[in-house]
């Protein structure tokens, strides 16, 4: 290569390189011009008197955000500040507090029946006025339920188990004996047939069974109905010897009138 050709390739260079530069310093003109008109005029002020701080004051990110491709135009204006949306408190459920459940509602209790007053008479023994004999149990004292009675010649007071007492409960009463605490009874607690034996059983004061008895007034003593049976206390005639007292259809005999004596009579 010669020398003049030389020259000329370096002087085309040399002036390439004065235009580069030449333009860049256009092109940097013009972005301080552009940043200069968007700057508030005490900014600018500032700069201006300032120069030497210009250039270090500026902001680096403001030169990267205009050579980013964003095609947006950069505003140094500030961001306004968004308040945050108020958080918003959901109304807390109420819960209702839970109404104690109530308890089924029992039926009342059934008022248990009152005990009927009963009253007790002075001792007696009990004379049939056929026979001219007394209500008797078998020997002087305590005998098994369900023993038969009989009659026997009166023995008032203690020494036999002849005395007997009424326990009236209402209108009704029961013939208690006094050595025994038993009362006179018929078999079962219903009917019984005629001629069916009268015995010495447990008391009972109730209509659930038939001891209950009423005296109906006759000539010359009483005579005792059982209005459960429906029948009378009367003595069985001929008696074979055994004075049997038994239970039959209430009638006009004198077999079924009694007598109550106390131990003065």
């Amino acid at each position: 290569m010669s020398t003049a050709e030389g020259r000329r390739r370096r002087d085309s260079l040399l002036i390439r390189g004065g235009y580069a530069l030449v333009a860049g310093g256009i092109a940097l003109g013009l972005l301080t011009v552009l940043w200069l008109g968007d700057r508030p005029n005490d900014t600018r002020a500032s700069l201006l008197s300032n120069p030497s701080s210009s250039t270090l004051d500026v902001e680096p990110r403001v030169l990267m955000q205009a050579a980013e491709p964003t095609g947006q135009a950069v505003s140094s204006d500030p961001v306004e500040q968004i308040d945050p949306a108020p958080e918003t408190t959901l109304p807390t459920a109420t819960t209702e507090p839970e109404t104690p459940k109530e308890e089924d509602e029992q039926p009342p209790a059934k008022k248990e029946p009152k005990a009927a007053r009963t009253s007790t008479s002075e001792t007696f023994v009990v004379r049939n006025l056929h026979t001219g004999v007394c209500l008797d149990l078998p020997y002087y004292g305590v005998v098994d339920p369900a023993t038969r009675l009989g009659q026997h010649p009166c023995t008032p007071g203690s020494k036999d188990n002849q005395d007997y007492q009424r326990v009236q409960v209402g209108g009704k009463f029961v013939l208690r004996n006094v050595r025994t605490g038993m009362c006179v009874d018929a078999a079962g607690t219903g009917a019984v047939d005629p001629g069916q034996d009268a015995i010495i059983y447990s008391c009972v004061l109730s209509d659930a069974d038939n001891q209950f008895l009423k005296a109906r007034t006759k000539d010359d003593g009483v005579q005792l109905f059982n209005p459960k049976m429906k029948m009378c206390l009367d003595v069985l005639v001929p008696d074979e010897g055994r004075r049997a007292v038994v239970w039959s259809k209430c009638s006009t005999a004198p077999t079924q009138i009694w007598q109550f004596r106390s131990q003065a009579d």
